[in-house]
């Protein structure tokens, strides 16, 4: 699919991964500290906070450090890294990252880099409470279509006061930040149906089990040892397919995971009994592939339109279509004409504006009050 060279770049199609990792046991291990107001000798009243903060911290230095010692290992940096990952924000015990995939077998390197992050944040944990562990979760959502950023703009600016088309507002704002990420003032989230899948398999995720959307195995099973720089290949197994909770139609979406144990537990060994092992990467894409043909009402095949190899380049048919749409009206907004206005006037431009000038225009400064009113 050629792109048009008129495509913001807010609108360029892009494939991410997301990466979740979230600490098993802080709600048992904040509310076993609890500690009374009376209790006057204790010199801290949240001694579970370092824990947490320290997970926030050893997370993001386990997984960018792993990406860096990685990526000097690879000769075609380029084509195999692509951009690096990138903090998307924490919730509550979780934290979370994301990478824009621009290559398929950059998929493989990222999750390479995690998982060594994963063994880091595990043993950080584990030094400091044997009760804590760390689950993960990954999934792959593809944007504009389907999947859209949302913008919010930090102190200082904001849109417009009276904005004629929210979607044309954000996507100055996007295009900003995409164009400079560093220097933009804009901070990104993410939103749609594959953000909500992935936040639904997290709650299948476990210590031992690190859930996967079934892009991953389907990406992963492309990949040939030959293709890329991983160490050691990444396995799969396959927990059966289950509704997941408001998402996918309540259709059975497949559990795929990669197994965090350690081996000789009696959880691994427990495989042995069960007949449990990874799955072969020939069946695996045969059951993707299938899968992403007979649910074309909720999903499709990823697609990256930079992969060099051509492993992931196509494209549904009505995806053309609904892009070009999302271009024109960035592009060619709708003029909206409310009652007294004359159409001749300018069309509203959407400029943004700063925030100090709103409010000095409405009087909303802030500043001492003055003595008769105190």
């Amino acid at each position: 699919m050629p792109l048009r060279s008129d495509c913001p770049l807010f609108l360029k199609p892009r494939l991410r991964l997301f990466l979740s990792a979230d600490i098993v046991g802080s709600t048992a291990l904040k509310q076993s500290q609890v500690i009374t107001l009376r209790d006057k000798e204790s010199k801290d009243d949240t001694p579970w906070f370092s824990i947490i903060q320290g997970f926030y911290i050893e997370a993001q230095l386990a997984f960018f450090s792993a990406w860096r010692d990685s990526t000097k290992k690879v000769i075609s940096s380029e084509s195999l890294c692509g951009p690096p990952p990138e903090l998307w924000k924490t919730v509550g015990d979780e934290i979370l990252f994301t990478k824009v995939l621009t290559d398929y077998r950059q998929l493989s390197l990222a999750l390479e880099c995690w998982i060594s992050a994963l063994g880091k944040i595990r043993s950080f944990l584990k030094r400091n409470d044997n009760r804590l562990d760390v689950k993960a979760t990954a999934w792959i959502a593809g944007f504009p279509v389907k999947n859209k950023d949302v913008v919010s703009v930090k102190s200082g600016s904001l849109l417009s006061a009276d904005p004629q088309d929210y979607f044309v507002e954000s996507g100055i704002i996007l295009n900003e930040y995409y164009t400079d990420p560093g220097a933009s003032k804009a901070s990104i989230d993410f939103v749609g149906p594959s953000v909500d899948v992935g936040f639904r398999l997290a709650s299948h995720a476990s210590a031992r089990r690190f859930v996967v959307s079934v892009g991953i195995p389907y990406i992963l099973s492309l990949t040939t040892p030959d293709d890329d720089a991983l160490d050691q290949e990444i396995k799969f197994h396959f927990g059966g397919a289950i509704p997941l909770k408001g998402v996918f139609g309540g259709l059975p979406y497949p559990l795929f995971w990669i197994d965090m144990g350690e081996s000789g537990t009696a959880a691994t060994l427990e495989d042995r009994l069960t007949g449990d092992k990874p799955c072969d990467p020939r069946d695996v894409q045969k059951y993707c592939a299938a899968f992403y043909r007979e649910q074309t009402s909720y999903t499709f095949r990823p697609f990256i339109l930079e992969d060099g190899e051509h492993k992931l380049t196509i494209v549904p048919d009505w995806y053309v279509e609904k892009l070009d749409k999302l271009i024109e009206n960035f592009l060619n907004p709708p003029t909206l004409i409310t009652e007294g206005e004359d159409p001749e006037e300018p069309a509203f431009e959407g400029k943004i504006v700063a925030a100090v000038e709103i409010a000095a225009a409405l009087n909303l400064t802030t500043s001492p009050p003055d003595e008769e009113t105190k």
